[in-house]
């Protein structure tokens, strides 16, 4: 964006596309017309720092609105907001909870147009029967006839020169206290200032292949409805507008994409991860299973044993569904890490989750005589000093933990590898301050939320993927199941006896 940078103001949306000016230009709020100090603060508590995130502030929806049309015509289309010119014909003063209501003759057509609570002396003074009356608002039907609440209307002399149209209008999605009309005049005037002179994002090569326009074009087919002059050609427009927001989207992957790989070039190029060639103990594991691991195991485990020898750090997400046998490949990893020197970093975002892998390092690793320690929230003072003691010298070579692996301020003596489990519910920066406790270390990442591969590589482009689809021989399916909230007590039985 022109002035800020995002990282350092948390106002600021994060993940969204972003624009760049081409020539220098003024970007700030408060140089809109009617935009002033308060409704300038409002739109930043929105995330709408200036100009340029005002062009991307898109419309919720368009509002098909009826100007000047005939009267006879807004009741056969049951036009939904309408802009014509009346006369009244009928004024009954408020009374009661009844609202003050005037009938409104446009060519032939009955209106109804209704206030609350409206202060009726003043209302007097500028309406009258037989009048002219301009009113402009959303219109509802009550028994077939077109009624307005609450319209904008002022008392005209003659009918104005306009000739009868109908238009698409944006409408934006409301920020409290900011008037709507106000939102959608700022967006117009950003527009006009800025559309023009913003920086292409796409080379026109790929503009040209997946026939996109540009950037300025595509804002102002979204905002101001570029060449759509009445509802006749709806179909067309809607197609163009299809058109104009797909590229929006198109620069938004394209950027985050380009991010990614560049990230991903980047780490590669100069780390110097551990280079884990020793295997025998990992097979020693796998001979001592009781179980034979399945095909898509055996594939995964070669692939990672492959990427731990290399000095380029292994970034790999493992995906599989629950029961799927994930954690032993994780733990063969961290068996062939271990064998060659370095530590291991085992972190899932629940104590319940952290100790179902301490069982399971207890019993794969037992005939490895790996020393093994665990960092959880629940320990005391005197257990948590004695691990991180060990962790430091290097006498521990596995550590299962929770989110204490960041927050106990740990040293490791030679962190060589990071699995983290259920991968999606740790942020970014909780992960990376887990691989800074090392040089360069290799990830594993796990989760069994299922992830389409093209979701996973725009998500996680940074990382390889791997997937297991099998299941082991015997495995239960996963059955899901809904219960009612009366059947809470008999879930919690179930689950106390589990």
């Amino acid at each position: 964006m022109a002035d800020t940078n995002s990282t350092d103001n948390p106002s600021r949306l994060p993940g969204r596309l972003e624009l760049e000016l081409a020539e220098p230009a003024s970007t700030r709020l408060r140089d809109i017309r009617g935009v002033g100090k308060k409704t300038a603060r409002r739109l930043k508590e929105r995330g709408i720092e200036d100009q340029l995130d005002l062009l991307l502030y898109v419309p919720r929806k368009y509002r098909p609105t009826y100007r000047f049309v005939p009267g006879r015509r807004t009741v056969r289309d049951r036009a939904e907001w309408v802009e014509n010119v009346g006369r009244i014909t009928k004024i009954i003063p408020p009374r009661g909870r009844r609202p003050l209501e005037i009938r409104v003759d446009v060519d032939g057509a009955d209106l109804k147009l209704l206030w609350f609570n409206m202060p009726y002396r003043n209302f007097q003074r500028n309406f009258d029967t037989g009048k002219l009356v301009h009113f402009e608002g959303k219109v509802d039907y009550d028994r077939g006839i077109p009624t307005l609440a609450h319209p904008t209307a002022r008392s005209i002399k003659g009918p104005p020169a306009r000739s009868p149209k109908m238009e698409l209008v944006p409408v934006y999605g409301g920020i409290e206290n900011v008037n709507d009309s106000l939102i959608a005049k700022a967006v117009e005037t950003a527009c006009d200032n800025l559309a023009p002179k913003l920086k292409e994002g796409l080379p026109a090569s790929l503009l040209n292949a997946h026939q996109l326009p540009t950037i300025e074009k595509a804002l102002r087919i979204i905002h101001v409805l570029d060449d759509v002059d009445d509802l006749d050609d709806l179909d067309q427009f809607q197609q163009r507008l299809q058109v104009a927001r797909n590229r929006l989207i198109f620069q938004e992957f394209f950027d985050l994409q380009h991010a990614l790989a560049s990230r991903y070039v980047a780490e590669r190029r100069v780390a110097r991860a551990p280079q884990c060639t020793e295997r025998e103990p990992g097979r020693e594991m796998v001979r001592n299973l009781p179980f034979q691991l399945t095909d898509d195991q055996k594939k995964a485990i070669a692939t990672i044993a492959d990427e731990l020898e290399s000095q380029v750090p292994m970034r790999r997400l493992l995906q599989g569904d629950v029961g799927s046998g994930k954690t032993v490949v994780a733990l063969m990893a961290a068996a062939i890490a271990i064998a060659n020197g370095a530590q291991v970093a085992f972190m899932a975002p629940t104590e319940i989750l952290a100790r179902q892998h301490l069982q399971r390092v207890k019993e794969y690793f037992r005939p490895l005589d790996i020393p093994w320690a665990s960092v959880l929230g629940s320990q005391n003072d005197t257990q948590r000093r004695v691990a991180r003691h060990k962790i430091a010298d290097g006498d521990t070579r596995l550590v299962v933990g929770t989110h204490a692996l960041f927050h106990d301020d740990l040293e490791f003596d030679n962190l060589g590898l990071v699995i983290v489990d259920e991968e999606h519910k740790f942020g970014v920066e909780q992960r990376q301050s887990l691989l800074k406790l090392g040089r360069d270390p290799h990830l594993l990442a796990m989760t069994a939320t299922p992830i389409p591969r093209s979701l996973a590589h725009a998500v996680f482009g940074d990382r390889d993927l791997t997937l297991i689809r099998e299941k082991p021989p015997g495995r239960k399916p996963v059955r899901t199941e809904l219960r009612t909230r009366a059947r809470a007590p008999m879930v919690f039985d179930y689950i106390a006896d589990r």
